[in-house]
Parts: C-alpha cells; sequence; structure tokens
C-alpha cells in the first residue's frame, strides 16, 4: 500500500545513492517492463523518509506502527499504475516460505539511502538505455538495488563459517525494487544469480592475499556458491543463494585446459556478444562437421587445420546430428569464458565444455552477471548429451585437441544469414 503516517515524506524526488560495494544494482526486463518514468518517479516520492543517515527499526516476521518489511509502495491515488517500489529482507531468516514458521526480528536501514537507490534505479533502469547479454537494448525495464549485503559478506567470508550452519538474521539484507504492480516475482535477494556471483567475487578477492589454510578454505566456498549460481534463474523460485543444488540441474562438466592456450579475454567478449545469433536461431552440426567461431569471423568447418590471427577461437561439435539453438550456445559459451578465460585468481586459459555424467566445475564464475532464460536454461544443462564446446588461444590449439578430426576446407559464413 501507499505509505501515508510518516512525518518525514515529502513529495520530492530524491537525489540518486550510489550502491557502495558490495552493494550493487542491476536492471533487468524480468522484474518490470514498459515502466511509466511518470509512475516510478510518483511511487518514489511516496516511499519513508528520515534524516540522512538516520536508520530506523524495520519489523522482519511481525507487525510494528511503521516500518515493516516486505513493504510495496504505489504511486498516490487510486489511478492504475504501472510501477511500484517494492522493499524486501533476504536470506534464510527472512525468506516468505509461509510453510514455515519465520522467526520475527529487525533490521536497521535508513529509509534516506533506501529512498536514494530507488532514485539510482529510476535513472539507471527507466530513464537510461540498458544493453543485455544477447545484445538487446532495452528502456523502461525494473530492476533492485542492494543495501546491507555486507551482513552476509562479512558473515561468509570469516574463517569461522561453516556453510553447514544456519544463517543467523544478522546476515540479512535489504533490496529495493522498481517492479510492475502485477509482478510476482520472488524476492531477487533470495533468487537472482547475482547475489551468488557476488559473493563469490567478494571472496575471490579475500583469497588472493590470504594464507595457504585461509586461501583453501574461501576457495572451497567459492565452489558452493559458484554450483548454486549455476543453477539459479534469474526471477525463478527453485534455487535460492544458500540452498542444496539439486542433481538433476548437475549435468554438465567444464574443464579448464592450460594446454589449449590463453585466450585473450577482449576478443572472447567480442565473439560472445558480437558472433552469436538470435537466441531463437538454430544451426546443425554433426559428425565431421563443426561450427567454428572466432572474434572476427564465424566458419562452418571441414578442416584439420583453421589459420587464424585471433586469440580467441571456439569449436562447437557433435556426435551425432543435431540442431541447436543459440540461446544454448551463448549460455555454455558464457559459462566457460568465466571459469576458464577470465578467471579473477588464475591465469587464463583455454577449456572444454560437454555434457558428462559426473558434474565438474573445475573453477569458479567470474563476475558479469549472465542472463537466465524463463525456459531453465542454465550453465549446468545448456549442451545436451554428445555436444562438446572447446575455446583456445589458436586454432593450432583446437586442431592438437582430441575433440576434433576433421578434412581440410573452409567457408566463410560472415555474408550468410544465421542458422542452418
Amino acid at each position: 500500500m501507499a505509505w501515508f503516517s510518516n512525518p518525514y515524506t515529502i513529495q520530492r524526488m530524491p537525489k540518486q545513492i550510489f550502491p557502495e560495494h558490495p552493494n550493487f544494482a542491476l536492471c533487468d526486463p524480468h522484474y518490470g517492463q514498459e515502466l511509466s518514468k511518470k509512475d516510478c518517479k510518483n511511487a518514489i516520492v511516496e516511499m519513508p523518509l528520515s534524516r540522512q543517515g538516520a536508520e530506523v527499526s524495520w519489523a522482519v516476521n511481525f507487525r510494528a506502527q511503521q516500518y515493516n518489511l516486505p513493504m510495496t509502495i504505489r504511486p498516490a491515488g487510486d489511478d492504475p499504475t504501472t510501477c511500484v517500489v517494492s522493499i524486501e529482507v533476504a536470506g534464510p531468516s527472512a525468506f516468505y516460505d509461509r510453510t514455515k514458521v519465520n522467526i520475527p526480528f529487525t533490521i536497521m536501514a535508513s529509509p534516506f539511502q533506501l529512498r536514494g537507490l530507488a532514485s539510482r534505479l529510476y535513472y539507471k533502469c527507466v530513464t537510461q538505455s540498458t544493453t543485455l547479454s544477447n545484445g538487446n537494448v532495452v528502456q523502461r525495464i525494473g530492476g533492485f538495488a542492494t543495501d546491507k549485503l555486507s551482513n552476509l559478506i562479512d558473515y561468509v567470508s570469516a574463517p569461522t563459517y561453516n556453510p553447514l550452519d544456519p544463517y543467523p538474521t544478522s546476515t540479512s539484507f535489504i533490496t529495493v525494487s522498481l517492479v510492475n504492480p502485477h509482478n510476482t516475482e520472488p524476492s531477487p535477494g533470495d533468487y537472482d544469480p547475482s547475489i551468488a556471483v557476488l559473493i563469490e567475487e567478494y571472496l575471490a578477492n579475500k583469497a588472493r592475499g590470504a594464507n595457504n589454510a585461509l586461501r583453501g578454505f574461501l576457495n572451497g566456498v567459492i565452489t558452493q556458491f559458484s554450483l548454486r549460481e549455476q543453477a539459479m534463474t534469474r526471477g525463478g523460485s527453485t534455487q535460492t543463494w544458500w540452498g542444496t543444488v539439486s542433481e538433476s540441474a548437475s549435468e554438465m562438466t567444464y574443464e579448464c585446459d592450460a594446454s589449449l592456450g590463453a585466450p585473450a579475454a577482449v576478443d572472447c567478449q567480442q565473439v560472445e556478444w558480437s558472433e552469436l545469433g538470435p537466441d531463437d536461431s538454430t544451426f546443425s552440426i554433426g559428425p565431421g562437421v563443426l561450427k567454428f567461431l572466432s572474434s572476427s569471423k564465424i566458419f562452418e568447418v571441414y578442416t584439420s587445420l583453421i589459420e587464424s590471427q585471433n586469440t580467441c577461437q571456439v569449436a562447437i561439435t557433435a556426435a551425432t546430428a543435431i540442431t541447436l539453438n543459440w540461446r544454448q550456445i551463448r549460455i555454455a559459451m558464457d559459462t566457460l569464458f568465466n571459469l576458464c578465460v577470465t578467471h579473477p585468481i588464475f591465469p587464463a586459459t583455454g577449456g572444454r565444455a560437454y555434457y558428462g555424467p559426473q558434474p565438474v566445475v573445475s573453477r569458479r564464475s567470474r563476475s558479469r552477471i549472465w542472463e537466465r532464460q524463463d525456459d531453465g536454461v542454465t550453465g549446468l544443462n545448456a549442451l545436451p548429451p554428445g555436444v562438446n564446446m572447446t575455446v583456445a588461444s589458436s586454432a593450432l590449439n583446437l586442431n592438437s585437441s582430441s575433440s576434433f578430426n576433421l578434412t581440410r576446407r573452409m567457408i566463410d559464413e560472415r555474408d550468410t544469414q544465421w542458422g542452418s
């Protein structure tokens, strides 16, 4: 409901506040589309306000007189709206599972800060253009920002952290979202993979300067969060950042291999962002035929020698004739690049991705957020059995890999349509 009782409420758009690390703001169509600038602005000015820097106690899992979470804030009046502000608490202690008894607790946060974060989302997501991971440029979309995320980060990065222990209420944090009023997506602080990614990134930074014992501990924690992240779906409701990963989601293997060279991150980004077709377009591969992608060209190859000067080469093979769509390739490629090419601790290497009976994630993922699909495709189930993907720094590295045994022929597809 709209906020009417707070004496500090003022009818003025607040100045935007940029989240401070480890907090962040994220824009994504899963959290709202076709948001009206006017509606979002009018909802934000209805948010409760306090003196700058002054924190208040927000009630969670019980009802207080003023500050209760979750809170939905609409523009003033009864007119239909395309945009509301949602303030929620994230974490196992505040998880809104109506089938369980939730412990009442409070969390301290500044209404002034939350208004500023909502204003930041307004200017970042609603008024400006956002480029999605599939290359689409969109405007007037929803998003969320975090506050008090250090509560969780400090807890999981402590040497005394035990993943088997329940998370205390002190690890809870707050999310502020701009969403459509009919949005039924669960709390982004519980389900969005960006939370797990950020935890991994922060722990990786901690591990760089740690002693051997602490580094080993942190890398073990990173692996756990990486597996969860792979199974999470933006806007989904099946995998939280703290929950156990189901075995059904763990079907692929990712291996990093130094013998495949050291692909350049900038060239691999070019492949990923510029050389893939639309998500719903398809192509066919099979025995003796592979799809070859480089940072400047895409080839369909029937050769045992590929000559190229680029430093990021990707080859996709299949044991049997099969048709794939580019969405599957994009997600698997993104995962492979994050694990092997742009790792924040280990040197860049080439690597392979394939369907295997025993899931292996040889390295954790990097910081860039992966767009999850509505059909549940993630980095752990993107490729079907029999399909292999290899990234290397050069064609010679690819040629030396046991994945390829090809006849000599190269066809440049640059001027052809996407698809088979």
